[in-house]
Formats: structure tokens, sequence, C-alpha cells
């Protein structure tokens, strides 16, 4: 598991589902503690605000995904209706095709960004 942590959640009484939402809820919360404290961003470099907003895209892009082209795949495979669900997985590529490199440049940017000045 993640960071050692499977011990800790295999016990938890949510189960280890509940535990894994909570952990990514944490995680994903601890950029708007920035914003709560004062000044926020402010002080933040210039690759603290590019990673933010190329990981809200990505999340956007995955949202979409989720509720529109993956359903809709789902729904097709479920009525074995193989032409549209083609279709529909040839739309699910090409938006992983977007969100995976926007990715990789988020991890170019948070490995090079202390040095950009």
């Amino acid at each position: 598991m993640i960071l050692g942590i499977d011990g800790a959640l295999a016990h938890h009484p949510g189960g280890i589902r509940h535990s894994l939402f909570c952990l990514t809820i944490e995680i994903l919360g601890r950029p708007c503690c920035l914003v709560a404290e004062p000044g926020g961003f402010v002080g933040a470099g210039l690759y603290i605000h590019l990673m933010q907003m190329i990981g809200w895209l990505m999340i956007a892009l995955f949202v979409w995904l989720f509720h529109g082209p993956w359903l809709t795949f789902k729904r097709a495979v479920d009525a074995e209706d193989w032409p549209s669900a083609g279709a529909t997985l040839n739309r699910i590529r090409q938006i992983i095709a977007v969100n995976l490199p926007l990715g990789l440049l988020v991890v170019v940017i948070g490995g090079s960004g202390r040095y950009w000045g």
C-alpha cells in the first residue's frame, strides 16, 4: 500500500474503501490550507500556481470523462452495442491522451520549479 498505511487502513471501522476516500480528501484538501492562511497563494512561486491550475484542469477532464464517455461506454457494453462502445472508447482514449501529458507536465514543473528563480 502507498506510504505504508495498509495496516491503518485495514483496521479502519468504515472499511478500506471509506479509508481510501478519507485519505484522498485529506491529500486533496492540503492545498486548501494554503488559501485559508493569511495571504493564501500570494507568496507562492509561479510553478505552484501552474501546478494548481493544471491540476484543476486534470480534475475537470476526469470528471467529464467519468460522467460522460465512461457511463456511455458502460451502457453500450451492457447492451452489447459493440460499435457504439468502440466509438466511445476512442473518445475516452482522446481525453486520456490529453490528461496524461498534463500529469507529466505537472511532474516536470514540480521537480524543476524551485530552480525557476
